[in-house]
């Protein structure tokens, strides 16, 4: 249990809970006890978890300076058997529910009123429309956070109110993970926990605990439990980490190098699927030929992570069948993002795991609505698809004439035009392929793993 993660600290505003993963564990404490202070005027707690939270903090100021006359370098993972207990004796103030009607008393006192859900529905609605008569809808930018399985919703809301500009947690991590598999393999390969994987690669992932996409912890843990053989990348020694069987503590945003020193590895051990190579991946020889750039000595300067550990890893994944790929949003949320899925992508292919059972396999969903359908991206105009920020200067570094073409408008919708078609035309051979033996991967290696859906199509 991390001190950081317990509900009492989950109350703090979130510009005081930023600092806690900082590792300057006194700066954290300071800054705590400077928001637990500044909401003693604004009564979010009621009196108890208000005490609660001043113990928790001086109990934790005592354990630091214990701690600290020990060694100046304590570490947040030094507090955890301490800080279990000190949990334990304080749950009792932390869980108490809140005094909802002081909280009311509290806002009311700072001139906000009650009102009903009908007349807060008509204030939006009539503040929406007081934009979009002055300025145009897509001056209305949508929102939201981390939360999953209502993006779909938000992007129907958009559409049917016309404006293109829609902010999701997916641009910052899984719309480079969605486009970047589509133009590799033609769709997004899932780890077939349920075929019995040998081998699990959590590549940046704590699934028990954080919201995956694709993917419940419960299926990962029985994998686990079932034997498989665990290889945990990730810079914290966490939960995972502690029962991997190889934990490979790399520098943050060194996962693609990383990837290319498993490749160094099977390429130089021949540990790779010849078969499979030689039927079913375009390219191999200039991927070679680049991957022989990133020899273990350089891999191991980049990422900080032993080349001895990298081959090992490397090993127990090419040799281990089959074998899958869990990754987090980590590895998307750096500036080589698209070549780190593309490289994990290859390694999936090149070892033979790539829609296999128990590897990371390309389900067929059934012929359900897909979330582009549900999401009504069709009744966007597209006029209005132009007035989308930051579009003019996409479409501009892929070669469509920028400001000083005088077709501006028109050659931006020509080369988007292009662009989807290019993808869907790949994405198309490669769902044929997936239908027909004679012109794709073998079916009988997906015995029974194109049954199991994941509930979710994927195209957006």
């Amino acid at each position: 249990m991390n001190w950081y993660d317990s509900q009492t600290l989950a109350a703090l505003p979130p510009r005081y809970v930023s600092t806690v993963d900082s590792g300057n564990l006194a700066a954290c404490l300071v800054t705590l006890r400077q928001g637990c202070l500044a909401l003693k005027d604004a009564p979010l707690l009621d009196d108890r978890q208000w005490q609660g939270l001043l113990v928790l903090l001086d109990i934790l100021s005592e354990v630091l300076q214990a701690l600290e006359k020990n060694s100046r370098h304590a570490s947040i993972e030094s507090f955890e058997v301490e800080l279990t207990s000190i949990y334990e004796r304080v749950s009792a103030a932390q869980h108490q529910p809140a005094d909802w009607k002081t909280n009311l008393d509290w806002l009311a006192g700072q001139g906000w009123e009650r009102i009903t859900w009908d007349d807060a529905l008509d204030t939006i609605a009539a503040k929406f429309q007081a934009v979009i008569d002055e300025f145009g809808p897509e001056h209305i930018v949508v929102g939201q956070g981390t939360g999953r399985d209502y993006e779909s919703h938000l992007y129907r809301f958009a559409n049917q109110l016309g404006t293109p500009n829609v902010l999701t947690a997916g641009h910052m991590c899984y719309v480079s993970r969605i486009a970047s598999t589509l133009v590799t393999v033609g769709n997004l390969p899932i780890c077939d926990y349920r075929g019995g994987p040998k081998c699990i690669v959590m590549w940046g992932c704590n699934p028990q605990w954080t919201n995956p996409d694709e993917y419940k912890g419960v299926d990962f843990w029985r994998a686990y439990k079932q034997g498989a053989r665990l290889i945990c990348i990730d810079p914290r020694k966490g939960f995972v980490a502690k029962r991997a069987d190889l934990w490979l503590q790399l520098r943050p945003g060194t996962d693609a190098a990383l990837a290319m020193g498993f490749h160094s590895v099977i390429l130089e051990e021949e540990l790779y699927d010849k078969e499979f190579v030689d039927t079913h991946i375009n390219g191999w020889d200039a991927f070679t030929a680049r991957v022989k750039d990133y020899p273990l000595e350089k891999v191991e300067e980049i990422t900080w992570v032993d080349k001895a550990l990298i081959r090992e890893a490397a090993r127990l994944y090419a040799k281990t069948k089959p074998a899958c790929i869990h990754w987090g949003v980590p590895t998307e949320q750096t500036n080589n993002c698209a070549d780190c899925t593309r490289i994990l992508t290859g390694l999936m292919a090149a070892t033979g795991n790539l829609d296999a059972p128990g590897g990371n396999v390309l389900y067929v969903n059934p012929p359900t609505r897909t979330v582009a359908e549900f999401s009504r991206h069709r009744d966007l105009p597209g006029e209005m698809r132009d007035k989308r920020l930051g579009g003019d200067r996409l479409l501009s570094e892929l070669g469509s004439g920028g400001k000083g073409d005088p077709a501006g408008g028109r050659n931006h919708r020509t080369q988007a035009g292009r662009i989807r078609v290019l993808v869907r035309a790949r994405a198309a051979r490669t769902h044929l392929q997936r239908r027909q033996p004679e012109a794709g991967i073998d079916q009988g290696r997906r015995a029974g793993a194109d049954n199991r859906q994941t509930g979710a199509r994927i195209e957006r």
